[in-house]
């Protein structure tokens, strides 16, 4: 039997894995699309890629998903948050009620995804919102039943689940709640920070807002974007043009060429980014904190090559 330092751990991964699934998202307040036709006309069905929904029943879906997720990727990592939590035991149908949410079933028959029925999502709440009550979270609202159809018929189509094999939990009353570690109270929205041992430093979890808002962080996205790709253009062309007739590019002006292919090199780090996504690039999962932001950078193969492009290549063109 565990003794109570190894329950305590078991606890505090699970609270803080349950704090990231439910507050360190920004997507959690997107709408399910139940009863809307999907978004460009009729539904795209793709194959499933998350291996974690691979073996539910069906093999195809459709994006955006029910809370709006674009790509299979950034659903399966935010998936991913969730894995204490299934791992934990709270029911057996949560796996399956996830991805019926972040991988719904997608068929040309219908126009619409196939989401969770209501009563599964009752089902899966009653075991396992327990469990984050007892760590001190709410049922996410992006999990609201009431959004989901309460019955599989003709007008709403819904998964009901595989049915429930397991007890219903019940929380401990002898052990008191453990409290996570302090180590980074100095900080203004010290809930937002963890503490990696490896390095000993307080990382920001990632999807959270701390000095910037959501708007703020999309504007500035998309401007970094259209300016990345209008500078590759440019420089492209320019190098392109050195490279068909070298010897109309004399001194002085062939310099410009060096800066040209230094910054053409410098927004290619810009697109990187935008490519694989800010999550790919400055964050990283690790097995106790969840999503956190990168600190080891020569431990994070794409931070540290978007890290070498844009600063040497910038400080090439500074001194071209």
């Amino acid at each position: 039997m565990a003794g109570p330092t190894t329950n305590a751990l078991l606890w505090v991964t699970v609270g803080v894995w349950v704090w990231v699934a439910c507050w360190g998202q920004v997507w959690a307040d997107y709408p399910v699309l139940m009863s809307q036709e999907h978004p460009g006309g009729p539904l795209r069905c793709e194959p499933i890629r998350i291996a974690a929904c691979r073996d539910m029943g069906y093999n195809l879906t459709s994006m955006p998903n029910l809370v709006g997720t674009e790509l299979q990727k950034d659903a399966e990592s935010r998936l991913n948050s969730f894995n204490p939590l299934i791992q934990y035991g709270c029911s057996s149908q949560l796996q399956f009620f996830l991805c019926s949410i972040y991988t719904p079933m997608c068929t040309t028959q219908v126009p619409t995804p196939i989401g969770p029925c209501r009563d599964l999502c009752h089902t899966v709440r009653d075991r396992c919102a327990p469990v984050m009550a007892e760590l001190g979270y709410p049922w996410p609202a992006f999990l609201n039943c009431s959004r989901f159809p309460p019955e599989n018929n003709e007008q709403y189509m819904c998964m009901e689940g595989p049915g429930e094999k397991m007890p219903p939990f019940s929380p401990p009353t002898t052990s008191p709640r453990p409290q996570p570690p302090r180590r980074c109270s100095q900080y203004a929205h010290a809930h937002k920070y963890r503490y990696v041992n490896a390095t000993g430093t307080c990382a920001p979890l990632c999807q959270v807002n701390i000095s910037f808002s959501t708007n703020d962080k999309y504007f500035a996205g998309v401007w970094m974007a259209i300016w990345a790709v209008a500078c590759f253009a440019v420089t492209l062309f320019t190098v392109l043009s050195f490279l068909l007739d070298a010897a109309a590019f004399r001194y002085p002006e062939r310099a410009a060429v060096h800066l040209a292919l230094c910054y053409n090199l410098v927004s290619v780090g810009y697109l990187v980014r935008l490519v694989a996504g800010p999550d790919r690039v400055t964050c990283h999962t690790d097995q106790d904190l969840g999503l956190v932001a990168v600190t080891e950078g020569a431990l994070h193969t794409t931070c540290a090559l978007v890290f070498l492009l844009l600063y040497y290549f910038s400080t090439a063109a500074s001194v071209w």
